[in-house]
Order: structure tokens, then sequence, then C-alpha cells
């Protein structure tokens, strides 16, 4: 999926559901960021998830030498 269809696909949805992704079978992960990956994949995350590979994490997110266990984060203002 692109973000151009996912944003389609929200285009036609109420502005005020929440978002959550299935993992084991059921919507056990409440999406609350979203963010361009080094690898140039658009990332959803819950807050304080740990990414552990480079490619897997933000630009501007320590690499996995200097932060084996980086956790997601909110926004700089949030």
């Amino acid at each position: 999926m692109t973000v151009g269809q996912l944003i389609k696909a929200l285009g036609i949805m109420p502005a005020d559901a929440e978002v959550w992704a299935i993992y084991d079978g059921a919507a056990r992960l409440s999406v609350e960021y979203a963010y361009l990956a080094r690898s140039g994949i658009v990332a959803l995350a819950e807050k304080d998830s740990v990414v552990y590979h480079d490619r897997d994490r933000p630009g501007d997110a320590p690499l996995e030498s200097q932060d084996k266990y980086w956790r997601v984060l909110p926004p700089e203002g949030e």
C-alpha cells in the first residue's frame, strides 16, 4: 500500500475513528505515530514501540550502534 492509497482509504472513513493494526489475529496495536523510515517506508507505531534496525528508524533517530533499543517518541511539541 502506498501513502496515496492509504489517504484514499482513510478519506471515506470517519475522521474521529481510532486507528489500530491487526497483530496475531486481533486489533492489538493502537497506531499513535506515523513516520518516514530510513528505508523509505512509512512506519506506523505505538508510543514507546522498540525499533531495532536502522532501516526501520526515522532519519533523525540514533543509529543501532548508538541505541540498540530505540523507542518511538512523540514528535516535538506533543
